[in-house]
């Protein structure tokens, strides 16, 4: 159900209640609202945080646990967030959980093996590393 460094993926409303908690607050969070990275596909500003997990480790695959959350902010307000949580041991895009949600509508929810977590953010995030920063499905690691 989710803890202070792991959000619940259980369903949207377990991750809505958690994300609205704060928790992800006190992780490693980038210190200011910026505008979206190349080759992001997010419009908003956004402010990054990774866990624990994901802050401490280094080049190889991630350990599963690890987790960020962006949130998606416009005119100065936190309208959405985007989370990915490695979940399951592997190199592939569906061994993350990602959601997104944008003025109170969920726009991504689920593994990235089919449907719009895959199209969307398995297919932009497979770019880690390969043609840009990052590596293993991961653009932004907070340290």
């Amino acid at each position: 159900m989710g803890d202070a460094q792991t959000p619940p993926t259980v369903s949207s409303q377990a991750l809505d209640t958690w994300l609205q908690s704060g928790q992800y607050k006190s992780w490693h969070c980038e210190t200011a609202a910026h505008t979206p990275r190349d080759p992001s596909p997010h419009k908003d500003q956004n402010r990054i945080c990774s866990n624990d997990l994901l802050s401490a480790a280094g080049a190889n695959e991630y350990p599963v646990g690890a987790a960020n959350v962006k949130e998606l902010i416009r005119n100065g307000q936190v309208v959405g967030h985007a989370v990915y949580v490695k979940d399951a041991p592997g190199k592939t895009g569906d061994t993350f959980f990602w959601y997104e949600t944008v003025d109170g509508s969920v726009a991504v929810m689920g593994h990235g093996n089919t449907g719009a977590p895959k199209s969307i953010c398995v297919d932009c995030h497979s770019n880690a590393g390969p043609a840009h920063f990052g590596h293993d499905f991961v653009f932004t690691q907070v340290k």
